[in-house]
């Protein structure tokens, strides 16, 4: 059977960002849940692909929500930091709180020296692009090494999609 981007036509932007959040959560755990049953298929490659998914899965679903609430806020940014800042101001009351993975932190300190520390740090490593291409936009290495365990991952999946289930009930 075909399937058509015609069937998006008569929903709202929140509704198309929320259906495609949707799907990309359903493809982080189809492929996490893969790798675990799969042992020999674990690489790297593949691993960030599942963490890529997940990532844009909150990434829409964050602007499906902000949309909801604000259909003309049209959220551009793949920076997820600041779609939580967003969506948190749109959606004060505990209930819609969100704990977002991929977010990047500074232990022991806070303030203006952490986020400056965080504003650096993801300039130089965008989430966004780091699990989606093996080298930056210059065809270097990116610094650092990142890992992925499935079977630790699979939970963190599990988590945000349960969470994002409650917020959207609520919202949608």
């Amino acid at each position: 059977m075909l399937m058509s981007s015609a069937s998006m036509y008569s929903r709202s932007p929140a509704e198309q960002f929320d259906a495609f959040s949707t799907a990309y959560m359903d493809s982080a755990r189809v492929l996490c849940q893969h790798l675990i049953d799969h042992p020999n298929e674990q690489t790297w490659p593949r691993s960030a692909a599942c963490m890529f998914q997940a990532r844009l899965a909150a990434e829409l679903f964050l602007k499906a929500a902000i949309l909801k609430r604000a259909p003309d806020a049209q959220p551009k940014t793949h920076d997820l930091a600041g779609l939580v800042g967003q969506y948190n101001v749109l959606y004060p009351e505990p209930d819609y709180r969100l704990s977002v993975p991929f977010l990047t932190q500074v232990i022991g300190d806070s303030g203006p020296t952490a986020e400056a520390i965080i504003k650096t740090h993801d300039r130089a490593n965008p989430m966004d692009q780091r699990f989606r291409y093996p080298v930056d936009k210059d065809f270097e290495l990116w610094p650092g090494i990142d890992g992925c365990d499935p079977e630790l991952f699979l939970p963190v999946i599990t988590k945000l999609t349960k969470d994002i289930a409650k917020v959207r009930a609520m919202i949608f």
